[in-house]
């Protein structure tokens, strides 16, 4: 069994209640017991894939995700999923039963050993700010660097863009 280990960098206040609209001041970093993760879409083409976790607020409380999180296994690449020129990420607040997403993408494929990459077949996720990790059952390919996006609102991010960022 392999083990890939994700950790989350710095969290702060807020967009509003559902994740999506105003600021919401004030609003406290989500903690790992009022979180869920699981994984959601999976996709592989020419020799990558991309895989999206999804957090969802099981408390009655609101609560604020930011940032990328940090997979402490692998070298990681952080990337933008915004239109170039647009701020890299935003805070993210959860109401009750609200979702927040990433996404990992990598290599699928080893082009210099000529084979399929090895999968991991559990991830350890911890939400920014937070000190413990949640631990989801996903079969992820582990070879070499991943690029991790940063945590968007809701299900998913709807904008292709997908680039380097160097911040």
């Amino acid at each position: 069994m392999r083990l890939l280990v994700l950790t989350g960098l710095a969290a702060s206040t807020a967009l509003a209640a559902s994740g999506l609209g105003a600021s919401a001041p004030g609003t406290a970093r989500c903690v790992t017991r009022q979180l869920t993760v699981a994984p959601g879409g999976y996709g592989v083409a020419a020799g990558s894939f991309v895989q999206k976790f999804t957090f969802t607020n099981t408390s009655r409380h609101a609560c604020s995700l930011r940032g990328w999180p940090h997979l402490a296994s692998q070298r990681n690449v952080r990337v933008q999923q915004t239109r170039p020129g647009t701020r890299a990420f935003r805070t993210v607040t959860l109401g009750a039963t609200g979702k927040a997403s990433f996404n990992v993408y990598g290599a699928d494929f080893d082009a210099r050993a000529g084979r399929t990459c090895p999968s991991t077949s559990v991830v350890r996720i911890t939400p920014p700010g937070a000190h413990t990790a949640l631990t989801v059952a996903v079969r992820i390919p582990a070879c070499g660097r991943l690029y991790v996006a940063p945590i968007v609102p809701g299900t998913g991010n709807r904008d292709s863009w997908s680039v380097v960022w160097h911040g």
